[in-house]
């Protein structure tokens, strides 16, 4: 017979207390006036736009956006993110950049549904 134990390791600091990495999902549906010809090419774009962002943004650690999925799911495209704390959050949702691309995701996009959490 064969155990085996997984045990978490962490870091202390005497004065700090770990800060939990932030995990953002975001998942929309595309606008109707998105006709079949243009999907694609706004899908693409959307990738393009979020997907530059963590060089940019301090403490967004990944990104991925994601419109390839299994049969069976019910949104046209999600956006995977992580960051390094929720005030990494907050200061990437005001960032001028997110800001410029966020605003292209909303004129092309409806029903946004965001789930963040930490780990």
């Amino acid at each position: 017979m064969v155990f085996f134990f997984y045990q978490e390791t962490f870091l202390y600091h005497k004065d700090t207390e770990i800060e939990k990495m932030v995990h953002h999902i975001i998942m929309w549906d595309l606008n109707e006036n998105v006709g079949s010809v243009e999907r694609q090419s706004v899908l693409i774009k959307i990738k393009e736009e979020l997907e530059r962002l963590p060089g940019i943004i301090g403490g967004l650690t990944s990104l991925k956006i994601v419109y390839e999925f299994l049969p069976g799911c019910n949104t046209d495209v999600a956006l995977i993110s992580t960051f390094e704390n929720k005030e990494a959050l907050e200061s990437y949702q005001s960032h001028p950049e997110h800001v410029k691309s966020a605003t292209y995701v909303r004129s092309v996009t409806k029903n946004r549904r965001v789930i963040d959490f930490e780990e």
